[in-house]
């Protein structure tokens, strides 16, 4: 799947990359890209992973050894560039992976069904996780990953993950069914600019708990993750008030049981108004795990 980033933005999103370009102390948010996604140098600093502890008989792969339906005997494996289409396809051996450089995409299929990968490392940005290319994965439990794109059945049926972390970026995509059958899914954590998701994106997703609602979609999320009925903790993303939805999924939504939480500069607001109060609780942003008080992604 390919991905064109567009050059001129709404008025309304032009708003939203103001905010969400400032920080708490005022410094500058680097913005999207505005060209297309091979022209990696004129993509954003992305935030500096978290660095995690690698294991000694980790296995690195170069190039020239990156080959469709390749008989990978390692449990610990690492990349520094574009892993191949269904490079690892059905590989049992594998359980942990290693993104060590900044990857322009993760092939179609090339993890597809590696039912004891449990865990995906991402040391720098990956601009498009292609179609398939973690599905059925039935034993991983957690992305945290810098992405533009989310292709079409990328995480389907991965029924262990339990937490994605998508990073803030301007005009980033989630595509058909990309986590479709998730049902161990409770942590879903989305940057405000977060530009297209597909409605059937978290089809059979039923144990959403924590949510965050970026400023595009807040009209069409509660339809996108209406399987789930547990939903506990709502992180709302926008620059400024808005009413609460009214569309039918949104009128369904069971506020009672859900604490909400809000930009700190918007919490009075909010407080105030006769749907939102209706939630069980509406808390600052800053108080959450997962974002600042002006909804930038921690």
């Amino acid at each position: 799947m390919k991905k064109t980033f567009v050059k001129s933005l709404s008025l309304g999103a032009l708003v939203c990359v103001a905010m969400a370009m400032t920080s708490c102390d005022g410094k500058k948010k680097a913005a999207a890209p505005e060209a297309e996604e091979a022209a990696q140098t004129e993509q954003p600093a992305a935030k500096a992973a978290k660095k995690v502890e690698k294991p000694a008989d980790l296995h690195r792969y170069t190039e020239k050894e990156m080959v469709a339906e390749l008989k990978n005997e390692y449990a610990n494996v690492a990349f520094s560039a574009n892993p191949v289409e269904g490079m690892m396809r059905g590989n049992q051996a594998v359980k942990n992976i290693y993104f060590e450089k900044k990857i322009g995409n993760i092939a179609p299929a090339a993890f597809q069904d590696c039912k004891n990968l449990e865990h995906v490392y991402f040391d720098e940005e990956v601009t498009v996780l292609n179609d398939f290319c973690f599905a059925g994965c039935t034993s991983l439990k957690e992305i945290d990953v810098q992405t533009y794109t989310v292709g079409k059945h990328t995480f389907e049926g991965c029924t262990a993950l339990e937490k994605f972390k998508m990073a803030d970026y301007d005009r980033s995509e989630i595509y058909e069914k990309g986590f479709a059958g998730c049902t161990g899914l409770k942590t879903v954590i989305l940057g405000m600019m977060l530009d297209k998701m597909a409605e059937d994106a978290f089809k059979g997703c039923t144990a959403i708990e924590e949510l965050g609602i970026p400023y595009n979609q807040k009209e069409k999320i509660y339809a996108c993750v209406a399987d789930s009925k547990n939903i506990k903790k709502l992180y709302i993303l926008t620059p400024s008030f808005y009413n609460f939805p009214t569309k039918a999924a949104a009128k369904a939504f069971n506020k009672t049981q859900c604490v909400v939480y809000v930009p700190d500069a918007c919490i009075e607001e909010f407080r105030k108004d006769a749907d939102w109060s209706q939630f069980l609780e509406i808390k600052p942003l800053s108080e959450s795990d997962y974002y600042t008080a002006t909804a930038e992604v921690k």
